[in-house]
This record gives structure tokens, C-alpha cells and sequence, in this order.
């Protein structure tokens, strides 16, 4: 205001959030003074706050915005004049899970913050990174990190920076730089309507379906086997993808059988899209594709069948997808998003049958760390440092919430996982037998929580940083 032109706000140890004229803080025009402050907040839920504060301004109204953390958590407040130009706050919203949370800061419209620190940080149920929506208080995404003290995040370039490690009157786990940042526009997802394409014995035509994104799919109008389409995918890097394929079931579709370049059909083989109902799938194929240089590809569906209880031989197709096959070389912990613990074998057993759990990470402990050893087409034996056994699932069973176990490298694709990476840079392990997820059962955050398998639903139970030690 033009009253107060210059506002500054310090939250401190005794509760309260104190409103300063940075022109005169003590009222009284001269250095050596105390007091002064234009208003005080009294935020009994809060109590020692010894980080700074951070301020922003709304572009969609201009309204000047403060955010608090302590050793609750994190809130935010508005700043508000009166009508003699006296400046108050209030509270918008608030997240107080009694978790330590450092200096928080805004960049670009987003709220950031680390949670879990301080010197009881070997005592917070969760230590991470979060991104929040500064007007509602929404968790729009999380990282996992490890025990830290009183570090916290930065963001450069479009990238966030968080340090954790040792210090102060601790010793738990950590001593890593971890960076995160937001993918690009997906440049491994192809649309189909988007593709140029050629057809055989049956022409291809926009659908219309708003629950994708673009609201158009591709359908082959196909009356018989043999009659395909040929997508041609422009420019695609070397390396090895695992190729995924969206598209929409129904009543009247056909049986394929999809290749690529024109080489062997990949499974499954054939895939039935028939559906008695809508249905949205997403198929996984393999083995994964290996490019040796920069170029063209091209993906054929050929017609080869029809279920029994199909009306017709149409082909739908929404997108492909070419997920790059990330290479796995060294040590890794496994940490769950939804409860920041750590895949971990229970009571550092090394006997066939002993239960994988999670538990909070302790650096050193071979029971909680991992290899990848490669088997076929992009899956991984997970192999316990501690026992030298796979992650498995009890009985080989294909139900869901079977449980999970350590056991010995067999036969049956129980013991054999492949990663997808999400685009938080997290990743979903599905099982080569049961095609289930490695999941956090009902997204515990309890320590000692035996693991399961799940549909995949793409949930934060179901992902997992994978995190080099």
C-alpha cells in the first residue's frame, strides 16, 4: 500500500508471524529499538518456525501470498489491507502431518518444499520433495529422498535440486544430489491420427471418442483376415524401446497381429480387441526393439481372426508408445512414492520364503538393496544383495494381492519383473507371469508391510525410485 510500501513477515519459534514495515521495523524511526511490528498472527498449530518464509504474488488477481513452514509442516496465508492501508493476514489452507519442512520457495506459479528434516529427521515417517499448488495446497507431485537436516530444494533451469546426507546430530542414510524435472512434450508418444498410413484391403477412417486426448482414434474397417494398416513412426532415435500400443475395444473388433518393419509378429500374438463393453487398454509388446541407428519404422497390424463373439473385423488404434529400455548396472535402492520406505527383505533372511517388505532405508544394509540381472525381452531377475534371491511372487500365483517373497531364480516368470518408467522418473515393475504390479498393498505407510501384486493403475503404491547406491 502506499501507507506501507516496503512489507516484510518473519514467522518465528514463539508461534506467532509478525507483519514488519521494512522502512521503520521498530515504529520508531532509529536503530536499537524493539517491537514495531504492524500486526502479529498468532498460529498456535505451528510452533517453532526457524526457516524463513517465502512470498508470492498471484497473477490471476494480484494478491500477495506467504508461505510458512515449522516443524508441522506448511501453510499458506493471504495478505490483505485494510481500509486505512493496514496490512493482516489470513489462512487459506494448511498441511500439518507433523512433518520437520524447511524453506519453502515459488517458481513458476508452483510451491516448493522439502519435508521430513530437522534433527528428529531420523523420527519423520517420510522424507521428501514435494511440488504444491500455492492457492489450494494440493500435492501435485512428490520425490523421495532420504534423512536430511535443514537442506532445502532449489530449482535451476528447469530443474529441481534437492541434497540430502548426514549432518548435525544425526547419522542416518543419504549423502545424495537428486535433480528432477518435468518431461518434455512426450516425443515417444506417437498418435495415430497424427501418423501418415497406408491400408490393405480395407480403408481407415477418424473415430470420434472424448475420453482421448486428442477425442480421435484410427479405425481399420476391416472385413476379413489379411486386410492391414501401416503406420510409419518418423524419426526415431538408436537405442532399445519397449513398444506399447493404445487402443479401444468393442464389440465388433478383430484379432491382430502387430510387427514392426515388416520382421516377426510380436506378442502377444494374436491380441483380440474385442470387448462386450468400452474398454481403453494399453498392451505392452515384446521383445523389446532395438534401433541401431536414427530413422523410420514402420508398424503393421494385420487382421488374423475374430473372437467368437465379435459382430465385425475392425482395428482400433489410438497411439504408440516407445518407452526407452533403461539399462540397470549397479546397486539400487527401491523406495516406494506413497510411503518413502524401501524394499526390503525381512529380518535380513537369506532363506527361500522370507517376505519382502518395506522399511526405512539404512545405507549398508545389503537387505535392502538390489540388482537387475537381465533375463529376455526387457525383464529383470531383482536380486536381493543381502540373500543373493529374486523378488517373487508366493506360489508363482497370477491373482491379485498374492504376495511377495525372496526365492530362487526359476522357471515359471514369477521371479521376473520389467520396469516402466513414469514420467515422474519413477518406476512401475510388472511381473513376466502375472502381468500384475509390485504394489504397496492399500498404499501402507506402515514399516514391516509385506508387498503384493496389483493391476496396473499407474497409483504412487505403485511406483518406486530407483535410487543408485
Amino acid at each position: 500500500s502506499s501507507k506501507y510500501p516496503y512489507l516484510g513477515v518473519s514467522p518465528g519459534k514463539d508461534k506467532n508471524i509478525r507483519i514488519l514495515n521494512l522502512a521503520n521495523l521498530s515504529g520508531k524511526g532509529a536503530p536499537g529499538n524493539l517491537g514495531g511490528e504492524l500486526s502479529i498472527y498468532s498460529f498456535s498449530a505451528m510452533n517453532l518456525m526457524r526457516s524463513n518464509c517465502c512470498t508470492w504474488t498471484n497473477p490471476a488477481d494480484n494478491s500477495p501470498w506467504v508461505f510458512v513452514t515449522g516443524n508441522n509442516g506448511i501453510a499458506g496465508f493471504k495478505v490483505a489491507l485494510d481500509s486505512s492501508g493496514n496490512p493482516s493476514m489470513s489462512l487459506q489452507w494448511s498441511s500439518l502431518p507433523g512433518l520437520w519442512t524447511t524453506s519453502a520457495f515459488v517458481a513458476n506459479n508452483v510451491l516448493y518444499a522439502a519435508r521430513g528434516g530437522g534433527e528428529h529427521t531420523g523420527s519423520q515417517s517420510k522424507h521428501e520433495v514435494d511440488a504444491i499448488n500455492p492457492t489450494t495446497g494440493q500435492f501435485l507431485w512428490s520425490g523421495g529422498i532420504d534423512e536430511f537436516h535443514w537442506a532445502s530444494p532449489i530449482l535451476a533451469n528447469g530443474v529441481l535440486y534437492m541434497a540430502d546426507g548426514n549432518s548435525g546430530s544425526f547419522s542416518g542414510p543419504g549423502g545424495h544430489l537428486r535433480a528432477w524435472a518435468l518431461p518434455s512434450t512426450p516425443n515417444n508418444t506417437y498418435i495415430a491420427e497424427s501418423l501418415s498410413y497406408t491400408t490393405n484391403g480395407a480403408s481407415a477412417s477418424l473415430q470420434t471418442d472424448t475420453n482421448y486426448n486428442p477425442p480421435t482414434w484410427v479405425e481399420l474397417a476391416a472385413t476379413g483376415t489379411n486386410q492391414s494398416i501401416t503406420y510409419t513412426i518418423p524419426d526415431v532415435a538408436a537405442g532399445t524401446y519397449q513398444l506399447q500400443m493404445e487402443w479401444k475395444g468393442n464389440t465388433s473388433r478383430g484379432e491382430l497381429s502387430l510387427s514392426v518393419d515388416g520382421g516377426v509378429p510380436l506378442t502377444p500374438d494374436p491380441l483380440d480387441q474385442y470387448s462386450a463393453t468400452q474398454t481403453y487398454p494399453t498392451t505392452t509388446f515384446s521383445p523389446n526393439l532395438t534401433f541401431s541407428s536414427t530413422g523410420n519404422h514402420t508398424i503393421t497390424l494385420t487382421v488374423v481372426g475374430q473372437d467368437p463373439s465379435s459382430t465385425g473385423f475392425n482395428l482400433s488404434t489410438f497411439a504408440f508408445i516407445l518407452n526407452p529400455v533403461t539399462t540397470f548396472t549397479g546397486t539400487y535402492e527401491l523406495q516406494n512414492e506413497t510411503s518413502g520406505l524401501a524394499l526390503n527383505v525381512k529380518g535380513a533372511s537369506t532363506s527361500n520364503g522370507a517376505e519382502v517388505v518395506q522399511y526405512p532405508f539404512v545405507g549398508g544394509q545389503t537387505n535392502s538393496e538390489w540388482t537387475f540381472t537381465p533375463t529376455t525381452n526387457g525383464y529383470y531377475q531383482i536380486v536381493s544383495v543381502k540373500s543373493g534371491l529374486d523378488v517373487a511372487v508366493v506360489n508363482a500365483s497370477t491373482a491379485t494381492k498374492a504376495l511377495i517373497d525372496q526365492w530362487s531364480f526359476g522357471t515359471t516368470g514369477d521371479d521376473q519383473w520389467i520396469p516402466t518408467q513414469n514420467s515422474d522418473g519413477s518406476f512401475s515393475f510388472l511381473n513376466l507371469n502375472s502381468g500384475l504390479a509390485l504394489d504397496d498393498p492399500g498404499g501402507s505407510t506402515s514399516s514391516d508391510t509385506q508387498m503384493d501384486q496389483y493391476t496396473d493403475q499407474g497409483s504412487t503404491n505403485q511406483k518406486w525410485e530407483v535410487i543408485s547406491q
